[in-house]
């Protein structure tokens, strides 16, 4: 598979022809293998086709004629011919698409064998746990979806919550700004009262002082004018 990691797509897309002659070798060298369906795939590691199809074999002395041939079409020994008669054409078309003289590998032993009925109830039962698992895994996950709405909901109302004691704190922190406004104000206008107050204050109590002051002197002079008179 080496030979394709460098290969841009465009490249990889010329295999369509030897598949396309791949589809009418087959159908050549097994006359009896009928396809159903083709899809190549250019999407993995390499170009490669999947092929569906059903082997038939005719001229049963039967209710039907027709039946589903794998075990007579398909065996060990056919199935070596094929391969074999398979990989020298499709080497042939590889070359005369891309214009080289490619060799195939050595082939090696193939591993072409027929699934036991145990292989098939073991595989059968491993099916069924895996849609029992896939099947647990899927409630889990509609568990998880609802757990998730709900805490998408809790999230929202717990943002809308936030929103609400931050216009609250606003609020308040408004009303505050004016009370503080308030009463610093009222604050400089006590001051402003008092000062004048103290001022005025000041101002009589020099006024009271200047009049005991001439009290004292008035007194004084009375005193001096009735001691002289008395001597």
């Amino acid at each position: 598979m080496e030979y394709w990691d460098e290969k841009r797509l465009e490249y990889k897309y010329q295999m369509t022809q030897v598949f396309e002659q791949q589809l009418e070798d087959i159908q050549e060298i097994v006359s009896d293998f009928y396809i159903a369906n083709a899809t190549i795939h250019f999407d993995k590691h390499s170009p490669h086709i999947h092929i569906v199809g059903v082997p038939i074999k005719e001229n049963f002395k039967t209710v039907l004629s027709r039946k589903v041939g794998k075990t007579t079409i398909f065996t060990k020994e056919s199935l070596e011919v094929i391969q074999d008669k398979m990989r020298e054409r499709c080497i042939d078309e590889f070359n005369i698409a891309y214009g080289m003289d490619s060799k195939l590998k050595e082939k090696q032993k193939g591993k072409n064998r027929d699934i036991t009925s145990y292989e098939r109830k073991l595989f059968n039962e491993r099916i069924k746990g895996l849609k029992q698992e896939i099947s647990s895994l899927q409630n889990e996950v509609s568990v998880l979806e609802d757990n998730k709405e709900s805490i998408n909901k809790q999230i929202f109302n717990l943002n809308k919550d936030k929103e609400d004691i931050v216009d609250e704190i606003d609020k308040k922190r408004k009303i505050n700004d004016k009370i503080i406004l308030k009463t610093k104000n009222q604050l400089l206008n006590e001051n402003q009262k008092l000062t004048k107050q103290n001022e005025d204050l000041k101002h009589e109590n020099y006024q009271l002082k200047y009049k005991n002051e001439k009290l004292e002197q008035q007194k004084n002079y009375l005193l001096y004018y009735i001691k002289k008179f008395l001597d």
